[in-house]
C-alpha cells in the first residue's frame, strides 16, 4: 500500500541523512540491524550486486562522476525494497594497483588455504560418502537434476568445476575431495542421465551458435574501439 512505501522510503531517508558517513552508515546500521552487503570490484555494465538482482541504480550511482569515496546516497527504490548505499573507495581506468587487490587476493589464500586443510582431514581412505562425512563431522545432501548446462548444487549454488569434473565419472563412484567456489565437496554419482542418440540436438547447437556470434560480435566492437580510442561510457548512465 502507499502507507507502507511511505513509511519504508522515510525510514530509508532519515537513515541516509543521520548517517552521511562512512563512519555513521557503519554504526547506524549495525545499532538498527540492517543488512550491510560489501560489492567488491564493481564494473560499469553491472546488473546485480551481493545478490542483489537489479541493482543498475546503484551500479550508476556509483559511477556517477558528482559522487566520490566516502558518499552515502539518498534512498534507491529496488523492486520492493529500499536501499542505502555508501561508497567505501574508487579508482582511476586502469589496470590495479597492489593495494586494490590485496583485500581479495588474501580472501582467494585464505580460502584456497582452508580449503587444502578440508581436503587433508578427508584423506582418501574412504569407500563411501558416509565414511567421507565422519572424517569432518560433515552433512551428506541430494542434489538433483545437475545439468552441465547450469551447474548449479542445490544448496551450494553455481560450481562448474565440481559439476564438470563428476561428469566424467560413472554410477556408483565416490570421488576424491573437489575444491569448488563455495566449498569442498566429495561427490558419489548416483544417477546419470546420459544423451541418447536419437536426441534432437538442433536447438542447443543453434543457441551455442547464436551466443557465439553475438561474443565474436562484441568482442570486434571492443577491438574496433579501442583502435579507434573510442570510449563507450553509455553503461554509467543506463
Amino acid at each position: 500500500s502507499s502507507d507502507t512505501f511511505n513509511k519504508a522510503y522515510d525510514e530509508a531517508n532519515a537513515f541516509a541523512i543521520d548517517n552521511n558517513d562512512l563512519d555513521a552508515f557503519r554504526q547506524g546500521a549495525e545499532e538498527r540491524e540492517y543488512e550491510v552487503k560489501p560489492a567488491n570490484s564493481i564494473s560499469p555494465s553491472q546488473s546485480s550486486l551481493a545478490g542483489v538482482s537489479n541493482a543498475r541504480q546503484v551500479v550508476t550511482w556509483a559511477y556517477d562522476p558528482d559522487n566520490a569515496a566516502g558518499d552515502v546516497s539518498t534512498p534507491i527504490e529496488l523492486d520492493d525494497k529500499f536501499i542505502v548505499a555508501a561508497m567505501v573507495a574508487s579508482r582511476e581506468d586502469g589496470p590495479p594497483t597492489l593495494s586494490d587487490v590485496e583485500e581479495s587476493m588474501r580472501s582467494e589464500l585464505i580460502k584456497d588455504k582452508k580449503a587444502e586443510q578440508i581436503k587433508a582431514e578427508f584423506g582418501s581412505d574412504y569407500s563411501s560418502l558416509e565414511e567421507a562425512s565422519e572424517k569432518v563431522e560433515g552433512t551428506i545432501q541430494t542434489a538433483d537434476a545437475v545439468t552441465l548446462g547450469t551447474a548449479n548444487i542445490p544448496g551450494g549454488g553455481r560450481e562448474p568445476k565440481v559439476v564438470g569434473t563428476a561428469w566424467g565419472y560413472s554410477i556408483g563412484d565416490v570421488l576424491l575431495p573437489i575444491q569448488g567456489a563455495n566449498g569442498v565437496y566429495v561427490v558419489e554419482i548416483v544417477n546419470k542421465q546420459e544423451v541418447s542418440e536419437g536426441t534432437d540436438l538442433e536447438g542447443d547447437r543453434s543457441s551455442a551458435q547464436q551466443q557465439l556470434r553475438n561474443g565474436v560480435t562484441g568482442l570486434m566492437e571492443r577491438a574496433l574501439n579501442e583502435s579507434r580510442g573510442v570510449q563507450n561510457d553509455i553503461s554509467r548512465y543506463y
